[in-house]
């Protein structure tokens, strides 16, 4: 899934009611703008090797190793918000 398709399923999948509020009492608006918020902080960016866009890395400062390099795109954060997405 790309991206632009993982906001897009979270934009679907958290629907305001009228209430606006959860069971729990959390408003769903603010727990969309919470999953949103980290979802825009690990976006893929390209990494470049050799002066060649060779992949696509997490933008995120949380997932480089140990060179400083960025880890490979979808890092384990986005794949755990996909999997609890589907």
């Amino acid at each position: 899934m790309t991206h632009d398709e993982l906001l897009e399923k979270i934009r679907l999948k958290f629907f305001v009611n009228e209430e606006g509020a959860t069971q729990s009492g959390f408003q769903e608006s603010q727990l969309r703008n919470a999953v949103y918020a980290v979802v825009e902080l690990h976006k893929p960016v390209k990494v470049i090797h050799n002066y060649y866009a060779t992949e696509y890395g997490c933008s995120s400062d949380i997932c480089q190793d140990k060179y400083d390099e960025p880890m490979e795109y979808p890092c384990q954060t986005i794949r755990i918000i996909e999997k609890e997405l589907e």
